[in-house]
């Protein structure tokens, strides 16, 4: 078996970046495709959550902020009617105690 010559490395050495250039060139032809498509799935998201004053829709990040202080107003009404039933149930109670105390006696 012969060695080989330098003629013969460096047609190999030239063979072989050929190859990795090739190969290069098609990872990067595949991260610009991927990344085209990226750009138009965050476009899509971006539409869906941020408003557009244009065509007056209303966002997804908007629509949570208004659902969040429609809930937040419902529980404080919720909350205050539950109080004035309380008070008013601790009123009738006494005013029935106060009526059967006084028809018993």
């Amino acid at each position: 078996m012969t060695e080989p010559t330098s003629k013969d490395l460096l047609r190999q050495i030239s063979q072989d970046q050929k190859t990795n250039a090739k190969q290069f060139f098609e990872y990067a032809q595949t991260m610009s495709n991927f990344m085209n498509k990226q750009s138009e799935l965050n476009s899509k998201w971006d539409n869906y959550l941020e408003s557009n004053k244009a065509t007056n829709q209303e966002g997804a990040v908007e629509k949570l902020d208004r659902v969040d202080k429609n809930l937040t107003s419902l529980e404080q009404r919720i909350n205050v009617k539950i109080a004035y039933f309380t008070g008013g149930f601790a009123v009738a109670m006494t005013i029935g105690k106060w009526v059967i105390a006084k028809t018993l006696t």
